[in-house]
């Protein structure tokens, strides 16, 4: 692959920590030096029963969530919005308050017909990304979220149902 000059985004588990100092320097009401984005994306089912939840939100202020259930036969919507920092604060507290930062991600292994989420957590320099299984059955019998991970996706989740002026979104 040839260089473009961009340095390639840090994903060693170690190098996650300076992203939480980030994310907490932002949540202190100073602005990051480089916008924070928060992406959730999970999909997959079969045809007809298929689910999406794709959120993606910058401190910079915008917040773009879109959300298809036919697996609960939940009507989809989709939502832009522009928000302000205070707006963004929890999120950004709920993922940092959950750890996730702090541990290594998991290895992404599933099997097929396996409804896939994806928590990337970024300042174009360093990034976390974390892979797992958001159905609950199916992540009892593959690989479970550990207890920090799933606080993080939780209150991802919480932020793009308020955005989009739902009560739930989980599959």
């Amino acid at each position: 692959m040839a260089s473009n000059g961009k340095a390639e985004p840090a994903r060693e588990p170690g190098l996650a920590r300076p992203l939480a100092e980030r994310l907490e320097q932002a949540i202190s009401g100073r602005p990051p030096e480089r916008p924070i984005k928060v992406n959730l994306r999970v999909g997959g089912g079969r045809p007809g029963q298929g689910y999406l939840f794709d959120l993606r939100v910058s401190s910079d202020g915008e917040a773009r969530c879109e959300f298809t259930d036919a697996m609960r036969s939940r009507e989809g919507s989709m939502a832009t919005s522009e928000l302000d920092r205070r707006q963004l604060d929890p999120l950004l507290a709920g993922i940092v308050r959950s750890g996730v930062l702090d541990q290594p991600p998991p290895p992404p292994r599933f099997l097929p017909d396996t409804l896939v989420g994806m928590l990337e957590v970024t300042d174009d320099e360093v990034t976390y990304r974390a892979y797992f299984a958001a159905d609950p059955e199916q992540a009892k019998e593959q690989a479970p979220m550990s207890p920090p991970l799933q606080e993080a996706v939780d209150a991802t989740y919480r932020f793009g149902a308020r955005l989009l002026g739902k009560r739930a979104v989980k599959p």
